[in-house]
């Protein structure tokens, strides 16, 4: 396959690729009685439902349909939406197809045939309404029958005969709920209980009281859509699915890969026709294994009596072919317009995170974020340094390695790593989350944008090397520095950024390095390393090259400048302020914003 495909080609050979599969249906297949399958989507929720024990909120639709069903305990997602939408669409880990990135840019790779074709194919009626966001944009009419000409997204107008699979999305929890400040009618912000990792802020209280109200609103709708099906012919022959697509929308939640940022609801309800294709896993009417998203769309083929493609990294738990998942793996990669790189294995107990960015804060100023009163209110209390030990953690450099015991710390506010009674399980989270990059060929190593890369177990194994923050690793990091390869040159000035002050004797060479560096993304990364691992001396070169490459429009200079401390822009104010409304920075990724709140830090009354 050409790597180098553009998004237009690729686009073009989906559509031919599905012209060619969608082939007309059998007699006898289209006969066959197979089960419905009825998806509710919300947005932007964790697990905050009174069926897995939150007192704050009343959800009594979706408590039954978990008294009736099965609730699983432990399922995860990626913790941004377009991320999660992929893998909910694809059965694939979006680090494999470039596509980790949040509005990811780049054409995915070697993707296997999207179920809802596949659907299609057998003779299913699908139906996706109203959102996508599939982080791509996809050819949406070979894949839901309710999109092309005179399609209908109600299932119950669905041509005669044809069973179904629907998809019905309600966004009254997404992330923007939160921007208001209007008081909730269902919430009284005075009387709740905030996360141990939100601090007692008027904005706070607002935030999560408006969260939970939305939470009980989603409720109200799950009901509405229950009781058209009960009333319905379809009653008995229809699964029933609920799930959120990532983690609670308000402060260290969505974007973060915490288990408020990554658990997330999943109800399966099985009427009795249909019993036999429920999770033989299943006990008292819970689901205790791991779950990932991308183990929805096979699960559906399965239940659906269809094959689950071998290039499917999702796994099958209920239907006709059942497979119990023993850890379950996610990603944070670049948030809007911010960039990060952070991986994490999840056994149902143990979170494990590695963090390969860990010179960059866990809590960073994305733009988005920043119209919700709450995330600028936490900012101001980091300022005036208003915020425990804890949280204020949040907004410093990471640590490079977390573990969690989420049976005794769901808050996931106690770092184990290092504990020698867990040592066993960080060493073996630790290597099935390497074994994992290296099987899914962790595209989120190199720059996005760049061509697949297939060799990736020797370029992750340098990952590892430069994360780790040891300086016993310093001397392997100078010498990747004049590798052949552009990626492990751009790694080893990582490694020696994230070292900082302690690399001070890797400035020369660091220097020696950028002066020869005939790739963009590697000279940036020795920049912004020449930067770090010498406070106190003249930068203005290598920061003057950040300069020029972010006005020009590269995101990967503008992230590592905003990263500098304030006074090294001191004397590019004139020529960053001139660059901030100009072109190409009329878009939605936007780090000049970025620029400009720094600017306002050390020359207000110019701006």
């Amino acid at each position: 396959m050409n790597t180098s495909l553009s998004r237009r080609a690729f686009l073009a050979q989906t559509v031919a690729g599905a012209t060619l599969t969608t082939l007309p249906l059998r007699a006898e297949t289209a006969s066959l009685e197979r089960p419905n399958i009825l998806c509710f989507v919300s947005e932007d929720n964790c697990t905050d439902l009174g069926c897995y024990g939150c007192t704050q909120v009343s959800t009594p639709n979706l408590d039954r349909l978990a008294q009736r069903g099965i609730l699983f305990d432990h399922c995860i997602g990626m913790p941004v939406c377009s991320v999660s939408r992929f893998s909910l669409l694809t059965g694939c880990q979006p680090m494999t197809h470039n596509a980790q990135h949040h509005r990811s840019t780049a054409v995915p790779f070697r993707l296997p045939q999207l179920y809802p074709e596949t659907l299609r194919n057998a003779g299913y009626y699908t139906i996706n309404t109203p959102k996508t966001d599939y982080n791509y944009p996809f050819p949406l009419k070979h894949l839901w029958s309710s999109a092309q000409k005179g399609g209908t997204t109600d299932w119950a107008k669905r041509p005669k005969g044809m069973p179904f699979v629907a998809i019905y999305n309600y966004a009254i929890s997404h992330e923007s709920h939160a921007f208001g400040r209007n008081r909730p009618q269902g919430v009284d912000p005075d009387k709740i209980s905030l996360p141990p990792w939100q601090p007692d802020l008027p904005e706070n209280r607002l935030a999560y009281a408006r969260y939970l109200d939305s939470i009980q609103i989603v409720d109200r709708w799950v009901g509405e859509q229950l009781e058209k099906l009960r009333r319905s012919p379809e009653a008995n022959n229809t699964i029933v699915l609920y799930y959120s697509d990532n983690g609670g929308h308000t402060f260290r939640t969505k974007r973060f890969l915490h288990m408020s940022g990554l658990h997330c609801s999943l109800i399966m309800y099985f009427p009795p026709k249909w019993r036999h294709l429920a999770p033989k896993g299943a006990v008292g009417g819970h689901y205790a294994a791991p779950v990932h998203f991308v183990d929805i769309p096979a699960t559906i083929l399965s239940l659906c009596g269809l094959k689950v493609p071998e290039s499917m990294a999702g796994r099958s738990f209920a239907g006709q072919t059942q497979e119990i998942r023993k850890i379950a793996f996610s990603s944070r990669d670049r948030m809007d317009e911010r960039y990060d790189m952070s991986r994490c294995a999840y056994d149902g107990r143990y979170l494990y995170v590695r963090h390969f960015r860990p010179d960059i804060p866990a809590v960073e100023d994305v733009n988005y974020a920043l119209n919700a009163p709450g995330y600028r209110a936490m900012f101001d209390a980091f300022r005036d340094n208003r915020l425990t030990p804890e949280i204020r953690a949040l907004f410093l450099e990471k640590k490079p390695e977390e573990l969690y015991d989420t049976l005794y710390d769901d808050a996931c506010m106690n770092n184990r790593i290092g504990d020698p009674a867990l040592k066993a399980v960080s060493d073996s989270l630790r290597c099935a989350l390497f074994d994992e990059q290296v099987l899914r060929e962790d595209q989120g190593l190199v720059p996005e944008n760049e061509p697949h890369r297939t060799d990736i177990k020797s370029l992750c194994r340098l990952a590892w090397i430069a994360s780790e923050r040891s300086m016993e690793n310093a001397k392997i990091l100078i010498g990747e520095l004049t590798s052949p390869d552009a990626d492990r040159r751009r790694w080893g000035a990582i490694g020696l950024a994230i070292l900082g002050k302690q690399a001070a004797t890797a400035q020369p060479a660091l220097t020696r390095a950028f002066e020869k560096e005939s790739c963009p993304v590697a000279k940036i990364e020795m920049a912004y390393a020449a930067i770090r691992v010498s406070p106190g001396t003249d930068h203005r070169r290598f920061v003057r090259y950040l300069v020029c490459q972010t006005l020009r429009g590269s995101l990967p200079a503008g992230n590592e400048l905003t990263r500098l401390p304030p006074e090294e822009l001191l004397p590019f104010v004139d020529r960053l302020r001139a660059g901030i409304r100009e072109p190409p920075f009329k878009r939605q990724i936007n780090i000049m914003e970025s620029v400009a709140r720094r600017l306002n830090v050390i020359a207000p009354k110019q701006l």
